[in-house]
């Protein structure tokens, strides 16, 4: 929008944006709690990535993603490796950092209150000529029917999902950067050991990984004190990778409640022609990074057709 001559203000309900695109530093420690690496096959994100934002400190992941059954690790399928996969030293944040270079952001800033107002939508009351709306579709609903805006975004649902971030003292060098279970119910659905897809990811012999648990745990374990979720992560780390990983030093949950939709709408059905607030983000287009930055272009298009 801004490049097309526009002003676009973002308010962001968090401390940081990126939405699931989230990097934490703990004491030398550095963790993508959200994507963990930046993957497209193809579009206008992997051709900005290997364009306009190619020289900007992003690291290629080397290492592949290996598999496991809940007792052993072995070599992934070639669809889930025969992607280039993307990082950055500083955790993926950076990009989304990227694209908010010189734009107006407010972060903490949790809108309340969506209302139609004459030529305009009003948040918490400060009109805006029109408003994107990229928060989970639950939430966009909700604001939206509060406004008297019915859109069709009721199939749309998300699952939570515990992540857990660890730092060890000891450093680990296997074969692989991530492990995927074969199982969907498997507790331990994926581990990324950040320390393994790109330097700077933690203190000089030290580890950070990042395990995102399972459908089922996440949900059975969502509120559980996080002594216990860690222990139960560990156990299971353990158990796969056949790996002690000596003295754990850092430890932290993330509990995502809306951690990606098990159903999608669709964009064009959401957004009618000639609207001032256009839905965008992972519930009308996909939850892949990608998807995130193509709905910005699609919504972005509608507004400039109506300004």
């Amino acid at each position: 929008l801004k490049q097309h001559g526009l002003s676009p203000v973002v308010l962001e309900a968090d401390d940081q944006i990126g939405g699931r695109i989230r990097t934490e530093s703990i004491s030398g420690f550095t963790f993508d709690v959200g994507a963990s690496s930046i993957a497209p096959a193809n579009g206008p994100l992997l051709e900005l990535l290997k364009g306009r934002l190619g020289e900007r400190g992003m690291h290629t992941v080397l290492k592949p993603i290996y598999e496991h059954d809940g007792k052993r690790t072995f070599e992934g399928r070639r669809g889930k490796n025969d992607l280039t996969r993307f990082t950055f030293p500083d955790g993926n944040v950076e990009l989304a950092n990227m694209f908010a270079e010189g734009l107006d952001i407010r972060t903490e800033a949790e809108v309340q209150k969506v209302e139609h107002v004459e030529d305009g939508v009003a948040l918490d009351g400060e009109r805006f000529d029109h408003v994107v709306m990229a928060t989970p579709a639950t939430e966009s609903e909700r604001l939206l029917e509060a406004a008297g805006d019915s859109r069709p975004l009721e199939n749309v649902r998300y699952r939570s999902c515990l992540v857990v971030m660890m730092g060890f003292e000891e450093e680990v060098d296997f074969s692989y950067h991530a492990l995927l279970s074969t199982d969907s119910a498997h507790p331990l659905n994926w581990v990324s050991f950040d320390s393994l897809k790109t330097t700077g990811r933690a203190p000089a012999g030290g580890t950070a990984l990042v395990a995102q648990l399972g459908i089922r745990y996440s949900k059975w374990r969502f509120d559980a004190e996080e002594s216990q979720i860690v222990q139960d992560t560990l156990v299971d780390l353990r158990r796969i990778t056949r790996h002690d990983f000596g003295q754990l030093v850092v430890q932290k949950i993330v509990r995502w409640s809306a951690s990606q939709p098990e159903t999608n709408a669709r964009f064009d059905r959401v957004n009618p022609e000639g609207s001032r607030i256009v839905v965008a983000g992972d519930g009308v287009v996909g939850s892949r990074v990608e998807h995130a930055y193509e709905s910005g272009l699609l919504a972005a298009d509608l507004v400039r057709q109506s300004c």
